[in-house]
């Protein structure tokens, strides 16, 4: 090979045009799996290990087409010994910028995955509370009145069964134990307060514990415990080179009696046991918790109470 055709020497003078070619296969691969990038790829990470002349067959268009981006992008290898340091320089710009898409990447995913998160949580909203905007945009929860009601004895059995097929599928999980750590800590401050104290949580205390606890703890936060929730400030942009995670108000049912959180507390795995802190904190809201002496919780018989089948 000459001086003139050599490889090196040509990705040194087409410089930019290049690694703007190389920047879309990766970008190509990364994002869209595309089978034709895959392989230019794949002959790279051979070639930044080996030092070989790469020739691909072109017997067919797409081969062909392989072989063009290989050839545009620069990864022919070089046979001029004095040529070793510009090749191996230039496969390092070009490992630069394959990791450079794949930092973006992995942004790009963390990013759906919260907003994808953030989507699921906003179709799914307490019974009990109404979310509204205020002036300036801020959403807050304001409790929806009930004139009357009972809070029924099976209905709150049924709570707690619900409760303890959650704790005995995640709750030996130590990735886990932030969650609740810090339902426990929401509940027995609650359980002591005239008014509605909130639970400030990180989406990443869900989201990063995988998609099935993402789904069964909000299935029992909203579904089953009646939490509402709130988002401050508004949605990170996608367009973020960084991923910023929320930290959500979660509120409890404020129809629910002191009573009845303590035999929910009862039901979870004991505070000590738990290898981890609460997450975040708690918040002061002015939500009123008219049932919390339980005059509206359906009073249950003797035998319901104390009854013990032997």
């Amino acid at each position: 090979m000459t001086e003139r055709g050599c490889a090196c020497v040509e990705a040194e003078t087409a410089r930019d045009e290049r690694l703007a070619v190389w920047r879309d296969v990766c970008t190509k691969f990364f994002y869209e799996t595309d089978p034709r990038a895959k392989q230019v790829l794949e002959y790279f990470e051979s070639t930044s290990v080996d030092q070989v002349v790469i020739q691909t067959e072109t017997g067919t268009p797409e081969e062909a087409a392989i072989q063009d981006l290989v050839t545009r992008v620069g990864l022919l290898a070089c046979a001029i010994p004095d040529h070793q340091t510009a090749r191996s320089d230039w496969i390092l710009a070009l490992e630069r910028v394959k990791n450079d898409v794949r930092k973006g990447y992995h942004q790009h995913i963390a990013r759906q995955k919260y907003q994808e998160f953030d989507t699921r949580v906003r179709a799914r909203q307490s019974t009990n509370y109404e979310l509204v905007q205020d002036d300036s945009g801020i959403e807050r929860l304001v409790l929806r009145a009930l004139e009357a009601y009972v809070r029924s004895a099976d209905a709150q059995a049924h709570t707690l069964q619900q409760i303890d097929s959650f704790v005995h599928e995640f709750g030996t999980d130590f990735a886990t134990h932030p969650f609740f750590a810090g339902l426990h800590q929401v509940l027995m401050v609650n359980a002591t307060s005239a008014t509605v104290t909130a639970w400030k949580m990180s989406d990443a205390v869900l989201v990063e514990s995988g998609p099935r606890f993402v789904e069964e703890a909000l299935k029992l936060l909203v579904n089953v415990l009646n939490f509402g929730h709130q988002s401050p400030g508004t949605p990170s942009s996608s367009q973020s080179s960084t991923v910023e995670v929320r930290s959500r108000l979660w509120l409890i049912d404020p129809y629910m009696s002191d009573a009845e959180i303590l035999s929910i507390l009862k039901h979870l795995p004991p505070a000590g046991r738990l290898q981890a802190r609460p997450t975040d904190s708690v918040q002061a809201t002015d939500v009123p918790r008219p049932n919390a002496r339980g005059e509206h919780d359906e009073q249950q018989s003797f035998f319901q109470r104390w009854c013990v089948i032997l």
